[in-house]
């Protein structure tokens, strides 16, 4: 029913809210599935199938999966949300936090969203072992991890792992986010990247690289044209038509006629 209620298609939900229930000042308990990582999966698990739906080709729906991990207030007491670093066991981590996520990579969501929290002293998008390691390595995962809006930046700003936006970018990359949600591009900076990508685009369409070959006229060709006798010959007229002859007219050259006589001399 949630799939069909997404009546329009092409669309990407940041949904369902599988983290555990472990505080009740927690503002978003009531999206959550409760404190029980069974269940959650359980639910998780239906809730993916339904929405994205059983078509072997196409998805109703996308889901994405969230807060990836161990994400769970209160909000910003005694500490806030977007600087928290999360010190979780690993067997509490694997047996509590994680399975219900497990669930929802197997059930075929196509997207993760990495939390604001670190891990262990690691932030959540720039965490190569839970983004690739756990999450691809260990789970098969296939789709994209999106950033919860704002934490790539708040990996620098926020817990200061990082010294630069450019180190920031390069850590989140190399850990396995795809895409930044974020809340700091303003109107003027995505303006700009339209006006420089669009003469890259339009010299692709002009060659015809989003086209069917059978659109393109250009597309049949290859070496044998390329090769023709026809071009060979062009070629190598053109080069023969190249050569010029170099004549020493008017003494131009420093050249004595005298210290020249019974001897030869090129001129390349």
């Amino acid at each position: 029913a949630a799939g069909r209620y997404e009546d329009h298609t092409g669309l990407s939900c940041f949904s369902p809210v599988l983290n555990i229930m472990r505080h009740p000042l927690w503002g978003r308990n009531q999206e959550t599935y409760g404190e029980d990582p069974f269940l959650t999966a359980e639910l998780a698990t239906s809730f993916v199938q339904g929405l994205q739906g059983q078509h072997p080709r196409y998805i109703k729906a996308s889901a994405g999966c969230k807060h990836f991990s161990v994400h769970g207030g209160p909000e910003n007491i005694p500490v806030s949300r977007l600087s928290f670093d999360a010190k979780v066991l690993e067997r509490d981590w694997r047996m509590t936090f994680l399975p219900q996520f497990q669930a929802c990579a197997r059930a075929g969501s196509y997207s993760f969203m990495c939390s604001y929290n670190r891990i262990n002293g690691v932030p959540a998008c720039a965490n190569k072992k839970l983004l690739t390691d756990i999450l691809r390595g260990e789970w098969g995962f296939e789709g994209y991890v999106v950033s919860d809006e704002g934490a790539v930046e708040l990996i620098m700003l926020g817990h200061h792992y990082t010294r630069s936006f450019l180190e920031t970018a390069v850590a989140a990359v190399n850990a396995g986010c795809n895409l930044e949600l974020s809340y700091g591009l303003k109107n003027n900076v995505f303006m700009t990247l339209r006006a420089r990508v669009r003469p890259l685009f339009y010299t692709r369409l002009r060659l015809g690289e989003f086209d069917p070959p059978a659109m393109n006229p250009y597309s049949a060709l290859d070496l044998s044209a390329v090769q023709s006798p026809a071009h060979r010959a062009l070629a190598l007229e053109a080069a023969v038509k190249s050569f010029v002859l170099l004549k020493n007219a008017g003494d131009t050259l420093p050249l004595r006629a005298q210290d020249l006589r019974g001897r030869r001399i090129a001129l390349a």
